[in-house]
């Protein structure tokens, strides 16, 4: 049996609060700009360097921050190991998840008959790694840290669906 790999990229959907959160940075930054660019106008003295800075670093502040609004998940499986990682402003990666598949309890896809298998459990912590909640594809993973139930929510390829029942047959639904 050769080695597995297999990883999926999967973009996070803009949600409403992120959208009302770029458009309230936006309007916030041009408010600065527009201020100081108005006080520039009156003043015309020393301090027309300071607003000259202000304005720069009020809009390079506002793009760094939608910036940093943009999230992706990447789903890696390496024969017998899951890593999720979060993608940041496609710079910065932080890991959330990273673990053997033998240790998934359970697994499944998360409609209605899953979700119901589950929610009775009393999780330490839930992580939603999917482009949406509603997004087609959605599977869930319970798993145990120290003691812990956790959920993981991703969106595996057909390999990775593969590989969880290969290394954890009698944990992943079969529907």
């Amino acid at each position: 049996m050769g080695d597995i790999f297999n990883e999926k990229l999967v973009a996070r959907i803009p949600i409403f609060k992120i959208i009302l959160l770029k458009t309230l940075i936006v309007l916030t930054a041009a408010g600065i700009i527009i201020f100081a660019c108005m006080t520039l106008l009156t003043l015309k003295s020393i301090f027309s360097y300071f607003f000259a800075i202000v304005v720069t670093g009020t809009g390079y502040g506002a793009w760094f921050l939608i910036k940093q609004l943009n999230v992706e998940y990447e789903y890696a499986v390496t024969n017998d190991s899951l890593d999720v990682d979060k993608i940041i402003a496609q710079a910065r990666r932080k890991t959330v998840v990273s673990m053997s598949i033998r240790e998934i309890e359970e697994a499944g896809p998360a409609d209605e008959l899953g979700l119901a298998r589950v929610k009775n459990y009393d999780f330490a912590k839930i992580e939603d790694c999917t482009s949406h909640v509603q997004a087609p594809g959605r599977w869930y993973i319970v798993y145990s840290v120290d003691g812990a139930k956790h959920l993981l929510f991703i969106e595996p390829n057909e390999k990775m669906i593969q590989s969880f029942r290969t290394y954890a047959p009698g944990a992943v639904q079969k529907r």
